[in-house]
């Protein structure tokens, strides 16, 4: 994406006045960031969902609710090859954005 297309991006947001922060992860930092890192995965891990196969710890710091301990997911995960199932698979974690 060229740099006129994020100045683009960018505009939209202020005047569509959408404020929210996945909107701006979706439409503008994950892009530029695949721009940066063209042969790493950047993927939306902000979401958590129960599974047998993904532990969220392996890429995240916990907190307590509870008296329970919880992982705190980063809205991305950057990785050399990104794999769900990383119970099962090792994943090469290069860093997180939240």
């Amino acid at each position: 994406m060229e740099y006129k297309e994020y100045v683009e991006l960018i505009k939209r947001q202020i005047r569509t006045q959408d404020c929210r922060e996945r909107v701006y992860q979706d439409n503008i930092i994950r892009p530029f960031l695949q721009s940066v890192f063209m042969d790493l995965d950047i993927e939306p891990v902000d979401i958590k969902i129960p599974s047998e196969i993904h532990e969220y710890e392996q890429y995240c710091g916990t907190y307590f609710k509870d008296k329970k301990e919880l992982p705190a997911t980063p809205d991305l995960c950057i990785t050399s090859e990104w794999h769900w199932n990383n119970k099962e698979v090792d994943v090469d974690y290069k860093g997180v954005v939240e």
